[in-house]
């Protein structure tokens, strides 16, 4: 039995998993200003797709997009 994607999900989408990993290493991310036009609308398909594995791999990239308060980039550390 295979584990993982398919390459059919898998290949065709490996463009949004980078883009999508480097804006949530980066912080502050915000999918209205994603690298890729279009991502915004590829990515809620995909979270919305009939097929389980596109749906799950869809909902996780949504996640990586998701950025809650308190907002990245922001701490200061005070050294003596």
């Amino acid at each position: 039995m295979a584990t993982g994607f398919p390459w059919r999900v898998a290949g065709v989408n490996l463009n949004f998993f980078a883009a999508s990993m480097a804006a949530h290493y980066a912080g502050d991310e915000n999918l209205a200003n994603a690298p890729i036009p279009g991502l915004s609308t590829m990515i809620t398909g995909m979270a919305t797709s009939p097929d389980p594995t596109e749906a799950a791999l869809g909902q996780f990239l949504q996640s990586l997009w998701t950025d809650l308060p308190p907002g990245d980039n922001t701490a200061t550390i005070t050294l003596k």
